[in-house]
């Protein structure tokens, strides 16, 4: 049995890497998941013989997964595999059931060793550091690291065009909710002020931006002190502070006055607290409640899809907490998720109605429905006399089919903000929804290929990121107000440019399986899985990173914008190390056996 487990193995991760030669996808991110595949299949092999015991209905969720994820990488190279041909059709068939049985692989040898060995992250020993240490040397670095970059690379700041709406609606008076209202807020508390007093725009940038460095400072020490406190091991925790002080993505995203940044701060304290919180970690149940509550409110007030993150987490508590009526921290925390939940959409909602600042239009929040309807018609489909008829009243389909953008919605969203009719498109919403119903079900292949277009960087296993700009944008002019690129040192500029190509264009060998914002959504989604079958509440710390980037599956407008994901990467310690916290009592270990 154990021979014939490695060598169907051996043979599956063999034919499907081949079968991924010559695709989109980064060829070196198959060859490594290949490559564990045989790991873990020997792993589990090994436990089998030594154990002599087989739980099938133990690994049934962890096959169901990999089929799952098998899908979703086959059909991110649809081109090749599903393009009407009957040989590619045989290629694509072969490359979801061998990638089906490598990942399945995958996802339950790395569940039987969570079940034999879960807290290997997690120190027997004390650590040689206390809790002032750690906050210290991580907020220390972080400072130090990223104002290194500010100061003699990207002074005053990463500046886009969003951020010149925003400025402009701080020295006009005339906002709005397109840009969340209270991260604009955020910004003209240091912008205003200060750009009185100097005149200068770049001054008053400058001066949000190192206050944005402190709260990530403050935020990423918060969550280094938790996870020392909750016993990782020092080296790891090393681990943690150097890579967040040199990775090339967290010192960029320090200086971009996105509103991004903020929400990643927020993401994580929100994280950290409901981790401290289900660990029993605070001794203050006052101080553990406003924290968290900062944590809840910045989550849904500083994105526009924080609102669906914290409703949805809400939602699993509360299931949960049916099952479980006895939890008093649970109980605790869905009551206060509520309150401060409830407290953000009257902010965001009520006080915004009240203050006459208008929500973002109407065609925002239609990106996938404006794209798969672009395809039809970029694609040549045919549309009856009513439908063309309907689709005109909003925007001329011709224009539409000129700017149309596979990977971004941005195109036809401006095309009807200049030329089309929102007023038209509000009023008949049920008819517009009812034509996008009616386009789908007789093109469904070419709704198919504008979805995973518009959403592949987010969930596929490997792909370019549009990351790291530097200084304010060609695209933003506002040098009357004192706001324009500043000098910066060239060898510090040649240093860090060879150190972003290294990351960005992932010339490290197999570092894009780091930097996969698919790779880590899978494995969130596993690690959700793992320990929801543990009946244990950490499985909430790998639930909101995975529910961000689902967020992006039905709304996002660009198909790789890297800081849309940010808090995804921002907060990812908590959730790996709510992994190695889970309370796996099981004492017997259940060996997995590969399903060929």
């Amino acid at each position: 049995m154990y021979v014939i487990m490695i060598i169907i193995e051996i043979l599956s991760c063999a034919f499907w890497w081949i079968l991924f030669l010559g695709t989109e996808s980064y060829i070196t991110t198959f060859l490594a998941l290949s490559v564990f595949g045989i790991t873990c299949v020997c792993y589990t092999g090994i436990s089998l013989k030594k154990t002599k015991c087989v739980r099938k209905r133990e690994d049934i969720p962890y096959i169901v997964l990999g089929i799952i994820t098998s899908f979703f990488f086959t059909v991110n190279d649809y081109s090749l595999f599903i393009s009407g041909n009957i040989r590619d059709a045989v290629k694509g068939g072969m490359a979801f059931i061998l990638g089906s049985v490598v990942l399945a692989s995958i996802y339950k040898g790395v569940a039987l060793y969570l079940n034999q060995k879960h807290s290997f992250l997690i120190g027997s020993q004390c650590s040689r550091f206390k809790g002032w240490h750690i906050f210290a040397l991580s907020s220390f670095s972080v400072v130090i690291s990223y104002c290194i970059y500010f100061f003699m690379i990207c002074y005053p700041g990463w500046f886009g065009v969003d951020n010149a709406d925003q400025i402009n609606q701080i020295l006009t008076g005339n906002y709005s909710n397109h840009h969340p209202y209270w991260h604009t807020m955020t910004i003209r508390v240091f912008f205003e002020p200060i750009y009185r007093m100097t005149g200068s725009g770049n001054v008053a940038i400058a001066a949000f931006v190192l206050f944005q460095i402190g709260m990530m400072a403050l935020a990423f020490s918060y969550m280094m002190i938790s996870l020392h406190k909750g016993g990782m091991r020092d080296a790891v925790l090393i681990s943690f502070i150097v890579l967040r002080a040199i990775m090339p993505y967290h010192i960029g995203m320090s200086c971009a006055v996105e509103k991004d940044t903020m929400w990643a701060v927020f993401v994580s304290i929100f994280a950290t607290a409901l981790y401290r919180r289900i660990n029993h970690l605070d001794k203050s149940d006052k101080l553990s409640t406003l924290i968290y509550g900062i944590g809840v409110m910045g989550t849904s007030l500083y994105r526009s899809n924080g609102t669906f993150v914290v409703a949805i987490l809400l939602l699993v508590m509360f299931l949960w907490l049916l099952g479980k009526r006895k939890d008093r921290v649970l109980g605790a925390t869905v009551k206060a998720t509520f309150v401060f939940l409830l407290l953000s959409l009257l902010m965001n909602r009520a006080y915004l109605s009240y203050k006459n600042i208008p929500q973002p239009d109407t065609v925002e929040s239609l990106s996938i429905p404006l794209q798969q309807i672009g395809r039809v018609l970029f694609d040549k489909r045919e549309l009856n006399e009513q439908e063309e008829e309907f689709l005109e009243l909003i925007v001329s389909t011709d224009a539409i089919r000129e700017v149309y953008n596979s990977s971004s919605s941005d195109n036809i969203k401006n095309l009807i903000r200049r030329e089309g009719n929102q007023e038209y498109l509000s009023d008949h919403m049920g008819d517009f929804i009812k034509l996008w119903m009616h386009l789908g079900l007789r093109y469904p292949y070419n709704y198919l290929k504008a979805w995973v277009d518009e959403t592949r960087g987010y969930w596929a296993p490997s792909g370019y990121y549009s990351i790291w700009d530097i200084g304010i944008s060609e695209r933003v002019d506002l040098i009357q107000y004192g706001i324009y690129n500043t000098t910066k040192n060239q060898s510090a500029m040649r240093l860090w440019e060879k150190w972003n190509e290294l990351i960005a264009l992932n010339k490290i060998p197999f570092f894009e399986i780091i930097l996969s914002c698919g790779i880590r959504f899978w494995s969130l989604l596993f690690m959700a899985l793992w320990m929801f079958r543990n009946n244990d509440k950490n499985a909430l710390l790998a639930v909101i990173p995975a529910l961000i980037v689902f967020s992006l599956w039905i709304a996002t407008p660009t198909s790789n914008m890297f800081r849309y994901v940010y808090a995804v990467y921002a907060m990812f310690p908590v959730a790996v190390m709510s992994v190695c916290s889970s309370k796996n009592d099981t004492k017997t270990p259940s060996p997995s056996v590969i399903v060929g």
